[in-house]
């Protein structure tokens, strides 16, 4: 208890700093404009300080030593204030009044008690004060402080008095006034690298790696909240420690094996099975030899890297708390520990090949050893194993499903060589000719997401604040899983990442092939004008998994044409009678998401809604801001027109043509051909210009 109560001594210490001194600089202390200060007696004062805030009013019975009066105080002993003789008499203490003073030079221990008794001695006036209540001195006290000790605890300033660290404190700004916590950081990283030539035929490596890093962050404050009115306190000091810790643990590891060779050498061949063979063609009547080697060799490569983080929170709370109607306080000591896994992340990639090479070379018999040329040819399977996958708060995050990829390998290469002798080679070549790699299947081992889109279904024109949306998801679903075992669920977050809906998903078709679709028509609220993003997560029972992809919608739309009219619509007729339009604007684009292109199709109808022409997709950067565009339009006739503005954007779902279409931000411009010469002199050219030409 002694313990507490000398940190409650403290808090107040640093909370009374600011009682009845001079007035803190706006821009220092951040103080609010708004608050209509008193003088602290007949009338409550606030005051603002990088720490919190102070609101008081004296008892009129109260003397306050402040800066201004305590040019009378000779000296302050424990108990005892000595004041002179030319003390005007108001200032002079009475026997049961209250006295008060802030951490001054003059003050460095800060006074707060009840006069006993004033005489005068020696030529000064002796004013002996005992112990006393805060509602002795204050008719009105609410203090609301957060305190960092840390501040306090800093080299700079720990080994000064109480007074210094006042006045430190009272200088503060609030920027300065953010929480730096004590770190304490560890780390290390091992690298090796094993290098394998344990027979002729066969060679390979391994790589690793292990990095560890330890960081402790700890947070130690004061909360103190007063309340003389009602009679009620709230006094806490926390330690809180947070500790990180990370390991990344990777390897890498190549082999190849020449696993069988034919040769006529059988002392010379370097694979695993010899097979004695010799093909020599010689060339009737020419001095040429032909030289025919197969082989059979095989190879693994790849990768894999796991990275594991942790996250622990420590926080210890000492303090006291007293209610208004309550006898006495009540102790604080609470201890909250907790630790969570908090990402890991596992990625492999690897790759077995198996080739069948042969080796054609031509030599001339006189030279044969000193020039050669030939050509290999390479084929075979290749199969491919990549996954990556994400542990975050208890779900599984698909970054790459569990996939095994198989393929042929066709290469073709020339091999030119040419040297004086055994030690002295000349020139060396190795063109490739070809390299192909034809993809036979892909094997999901586990569900993957094929696609994904998120459409309107309707604009809401009651005013009820909800619109209609459609989810479909195309799932590729593994060997094992089936699609009635399967809970597919469609999560919605809006702009700060925050879970705001939950819709099971319905099967819709299954084509039989492991690829389903799930659909799932719901309402979202468009009242608070945000951007919103979809996310897909299925569960077989026993975990839940979590795919990365991330759709955008919503009434806070991610993209929007602004400035939309016609720029100029003149006849022309040296072009061969052709009339030319032009129509300008601006592509806004907001929120960040996995759009991968924004962009704008054109189509334009004539007078009767008929299609006339369409342009192709044109793309923007997908970074957020606003584009300008221009479109030129040439035609034979003199129209009117109707010219459909469609913003549009790709996710990477699906194929590489798929374009989604923001439906409910399409704008219609009609296009008169009696406008005249533009009348937008001062606008800019645009970033990007489209033609769309009428060819009917």
């Amino acid at each position: 208890m002694k313990k507490i109560f000398l940190l409650i001594l403290t808090a107040l210490a640093f909370a009374s700093c600011t009682l009845y001194m001079d007035e803190p600089e706006d821009d220092k202390k951040g103080k609010d404009d708004n608050i209509e200060n008193g003088d602290g007696f007949s009338s409550p004062r606030t005051d603002v300080t990088a720490d919190g805030t102070t609101t008081y009013q004296f008892n009129p019975t109260t003397k306050v030593f402040d800066e201004t009066n305590s040019q009378y105080v000779l000296n302050a002993e424990d108990s005892v204030v000595w004041l002179s003789t030319s003390t005007p008499y108001e200032m002079i203490p009475r026997v049961g009044d209250a006295i008060y003073s802030t951490f001054s030079e003059k003050f460095p221990n800060a006074m707060m008690g009840k006069v006993v008794s004033v005489t005068k001695e020696n030529g000064m006036i002796k004013c002996v004060y005992g112990s006393t209540s805060l509602g002795h001195v204050f008719k009105e006290l609410e203090v609301h402080y957060e305190i960092p000790i840390g501040a306090y605890t800093d080299s700079t300033i720990a080994n000064k008095s109480l007074v210094e660290k006042v006045k430190y404190a009272k200088q503060r700004t609030r920027k300065e006034y953010e929480f730096k916590p004590e770190i304490s950081h560890y780390s290390f990283e091992i690298n090796g690298e094993k290098s394998l030539y344990e027979k002729k035929w066969f060679s390979g490596s391994l790589k690793g790696h292990v990095s560890f890093d330890y960081e402790e962050r700890k947070y130690r404050k004061v909360n103190f909240d007063l309340d003389l009115v009602d009679r009620s306190f709230y006094f806490s000091y926390s330690d809180s420690t947070i500790t990180d810790i990370t390991w990344d643990l990777g390897n890498t590891a190549e082999f190849k094996a020449k696993i069988l060779a034919f040769d006529t050498n059988l002392l010379s061949g370097k694979a695993l099975k010899i097979v004695p063979l010799e093909i020599n063609i010689a060339i009737p009547s020419t001095p040429f030899v032909v030289n025919i080697d197969p082989s059979l060799e095989g190879s693994f490569s790849g990768n894999a890297q796991a990275k594991f983080s942790t996250h622990s929170v420590s926080v210890k709370r000492y303090g006291a708390e007293k209610k208004k109607g309550w006898d006495e306080a009540k102790i604080i000591e609470d201890k909250y520990d907790k630790s969570t896994a908090r990402v890991a992340e596992l990625s492999a990639n690897y790759t077995a090949e198996l080739d069948a090479v042969v080796t054609v070379g031509v030599t001339v018999a006189k030279f044969k050893d000193n020039v050669n040329v030939g050509a290999s040819f390479t084929f075979g399977p290749k199969f491919d194993l990549t996954a990556g996958l994400n542990f975050v708060d208890n779900e599984y995050l698909i970054t790459r499903p569990l996939t095994l990829d198989g393929s042929l390998v066709l290469k073709a290469a020339l091999d030119i060589h040419i040297q004086w002798n055994e030690k002295y080679p000349i020139f060396t070549l190795t063109p490739v000719l070809a390299d192909y790699t034809i993809p036979l299947f892909t094997w999901y081992l586990t569900s993957n997401l094929s696609s994904f889109n998120i459409i309107p279904l309707e604009r809401n024109q009651s005013g009820e604040y909800k619109e209609k949306y459609r989810a479909e998801a195309y799932l590729t679903l593994s060997q094992s899983e089936q699609p009635e075992a399967l809970e597919v669920n469609l999560n919605i977050y809006n702009n700060e990442n925050k879970l705001v809906k939950v819709e099971r998903m319905d099967k819709a078709t299954d084509y039989g092939t492991g690829l389903v679709k799930f659909r799932k028509d719901f309402e979202i609220d468009s009242k608070k004008d945000e951007t919103y993003y979809g996310v897909i997560t299925y569960s077989n029972g026993e975990k839940i998994y979590r795919f990365d992809d991330k759709i955008p919608f919503g009434v806070k739309i991610y993209m929007s044409l602004d400035k939309c009219r016609q720029a100029e619509g003149t006849y022309n007729p040296k072009a061969r009678k052709h009339y030319n339009f032009e129509a300008r604007g601006s592509l806004k684009t907001v929120g960040s998401s996995k759009v991968s292109q924004w962009g704008l199709r054109f189509r334009l109808y004539d007078k009767y809604g008929k299609p006339v022409s369409e342009s192709q997709c044109t793309y923007f950067d997908p970074t957020d801001g606003a584009k300008s565009w221009g479109l030129k339009i040439s035609s034979k006739k003199k129209g009117p027109y109707v010219l459909k503005i469609e913003p549009i954007y790709k996710t990477g779902y699906g194929t590489s043509t798929k374009v989604n279409v923001v439906e409910d931000k399409i704008v219609e411009l009609p296009l008169d051909p009696d406008f005249g010469e533009c009348k937008e002199k001062d606008w800019e050219k645009p970033d990007v210009y489209v033609n769309l030409t009428d060819k009917k």
